[in-house]
């Protein structure tokens, strides 16, 4: 178990044979109402992105939140980058809010993002070439997503590739991560200077921004209208897309009702995080465990009840859930389960002010098991 050194609530993503019991329990088995929504203090912020990239107008060298494209122009100069048009699509596509981190320094921006909480795609639109800058830029900033543990890295591969092209590419440089994924190709669209082609990834974080807010993060991120956008860089054939699907290259296509996300990959080699609303769930559930339940970080250890009321909060949560459609079973003990007892909590844990709730959840007929660590001040 790692050590932590200030009060908080930790979130670590395990197996089940590390539990002290991979039997886990259950306070109480509610019935399974039909989907009657999560109470707002479940809901911590999961539609936000951030966009990292160079601006212009004033002397910005400090993270700021934008709620619109116009709010955007008014305060950074439209200059003649992908950056303002990955933010333009983002919003376009039903993003309400995103952050400018005003560098191109992927380690100066990652340095910010640590204080950043409510983020959850990360975008560096202007990343056009296949130089070691831009490869180097890639890696930290799927280190920094791996890092936080909450937020998926939009990758763009370079423009003007064609299928095999982009499936060498990707081979050639390894990016393995299941905090990360790829789009392909490039987007064409029009602004003020006419027809240009934009990276995908400002439009994509936009549209998974609209289907959390109407669908809920647990949904296949794929399916998705791109709004604002006239046609494609490259219009690829059911073949070509055989050839990237395998490699974790998540598809654009031109169909009759538009241009469409036509897929939902990480970039994982481990089968159990190729899919990218698992892994998009997982950051849901850990942020809202955070945010929801940090009241325990100054409670006392050894106080008569504490483990009793902790499990009871992350069973409310969890069954709210599942009760929502968002966990899979028939069954409440079927769809998650958490266990908060002197078992898992010895005397020596609590004497050291730290307190351990252990959880499984099923998702897509596969079960994720998490532990939830709470460091007390």
């Amino acid at each position: 178990m790692p050590l932590y050194l200030r009060p908080g609530v930790y979130v670590e993503e395990t197996e089940a044979d590390s539990f002290k019991s991979p039997r886990l329990r259950r306070p109480y088995e509610p019935s399974r109402p039909l989907k009657p929504g999560i109470p707002a203090k479940w809901l911590a912020e999961h539609s936000v992105a951030a966009f990292i990239g160079r601006v212009s107008r004033g002397e910005h060298t400090e993270p700021a939140f934008v709620t619109s494209w116009d709010a955007y122009v008014r305060q950074f100069y439209e200059e003649n980058r992908h950056m303002p048009r990955a933010v333009q699509g983002f919003f376009e596509n039903g993003g309400t809010g995103c952050w400018i981190i005003p560098t191109d320094d992927v380690h100066e921006a990652s340095a910010m993002l640590e204080r950043i909480e409510d983020v959850s795609t990360v975008c560096m639109p202007d990343l056009p070439e296949d130089d070691e800058s831009a490869h180097e830029a890639r890696i930290g900033l799927m280190a920094h997503c791996e890092l936080m543990g909450d937020r998926i890295a939009l990758l763009d591969p370079p423009p003007g590739l064609g299928a095999e092209q982009v499936r060498d590419w990707r081979t050639k440089r390894g990016y393995d991560s299941k905090f990360a994924a790829l789009y392909f190709p490039w987007l064409r669209v029009f602004d003020r200077t006419g027809l240009v082609s934009v990276p995908p990834c400002g439009h994509v974080a936009g549209a998974f921004a609209r289907s959390d807010l109407l669908r809920g993060p647990h949904r296949q991120a794929a399916n998705l209208e791109l709004r604002g956008v006239l046609g494609l860089e490259l219009d690829l054939m059911k073949m070509e897309q055989d050839i990237l699907q395998p490699w974790g290259i998540n598809c654009l296509v031109s169909m009759a009702s538009g241009i469409r996300v036509w897929g939902a990959r990480t970039l994982s080699s481990e089968p159990e995080w190729r899919q990218l609303n698992r892994r998009r769930l997982m950051n849901f559930i850990g942020r809202n465990i955070v945010s929801g339940t940090s009241w325990v970080i100054f409670e006392n250890a050894h106080d008569e009840g504490l483990l009793q009321r902790i499990e009871g909060a992350l069973d409310e949560f969890l069954g709210l859930l599942w009760r929502a459609g968002v966990l899979e079973g028939e069954t409440a003990a079927e769809a998650y389960s958490v266990r908060c007892d002197e078992d898992a909590n010895p005397a020596e844990s609590r004497d050291a002010n730290q307190i351990v709730a252990e959880c499984g959840i099923t998702v897509g007929r596969a079960s994720s098991f998490f532990r939830v660590v709470y460091y007390l001040g």
